[in-house]
Formats: C-alpha cells, structure tokens, sequence
C-alpha cells in the first residue's frame, strides 16, 4: 500500500464516472480534453505504529475540471460529479485495498467552483478525502 496506488485508485474510480473524458495518474502540465480529474496528495503525516509498522494518515485531493466557457452550462455539467465521486470512494472504503481506510470519521470534505489548470479557467469540484495507509518498515 502507497500514496500513488491510492491515487491510481481513485483516479480509476474518477474515470470510471460518466461524462469523465480523462483521469491520468499523474498531473499533466496542460490539459485540452474536458471535462478530468486530478489526483493528488495535499497534506498528513506520519507516525510511528505498532513495532515495525509506520502508520500515514493522508489528505488526497481530487480535482474535477470542466472547461469554463459558458458558465451556466458548465455548472450543470460539473454538478453531478461530486456527489458521484463521493459515492465511489465511500461504497469502497480499502480503496481496492491501496489503503487500510478512507477515515470516514473525517468525512469527504469539499468545495466547488472556479478552478484552473495550465492557466486556462475551468470550474468544478476540489474533494479531500482522508486516507490511512499502514506500511511494514
């Protein structure tokens, strides 16, 4: 179990929502195919665990990106896929086990609206979703 096999994951769970044209497992520089999601790691630490064991409690960003050209419009496209996302990631609480848990005692939080990527425009959705991963030293 890593970060990246839980980004793969979750990238896989994004790409697998209808309407998702894209979801790398690494973050492009540019991107020119809309709407696509984004992985990554934000923010958590490591601590000791039992004997032999580190334990990592992290916060993985996923960001959903629709092309911003006639805003009401793209809102009505991007709305659906936060709550889709969400759905995904908590009907599959190992990740397809990459991880120990999703620490749905800290729930999904998120916000939503102007985003950008590649210095082009775009809105959509910004979901942190907490993670516990246990790895043998």
């Amino acid at each position: 179990m890593t970060i990246q096999t839980a980004i793969a994951h979750i990238q896989g769970l994004a790409e697998g929502l209808p309407g998702i044209r894209q979801a790398p497992d690494f973050p492009p520089e540019q991107m020119n195919v809309f709407p696509f999601a984004v992985c990554y790691p934000a923010a958590g630490q490591f601590q000791a665990g039992p004997m032999g064991l580190m334990k990592g409690l992290h916060n993985l960003v996923v960001e959903i990106h629709v092309a911003r050209k006639d805003l009401p419009r793209d809102v009505e496209t991007a709305l659906p896929f936060g709550e889709a996302l969400a759905a995904a990631v908590m009907d599959d609480p190992t990740l397809g086990g990459t991880v120990d848990t999703v620490r749905a005692d800290e729930g999904i939080s998120y916000t939503f609206g102007a985003l950008a990527w590649g210095g082009q425009e775009t809105v959509g959705w910004r979901l942190t979703i907490p993670v516990k991963i246990q790895t043998v030293l």
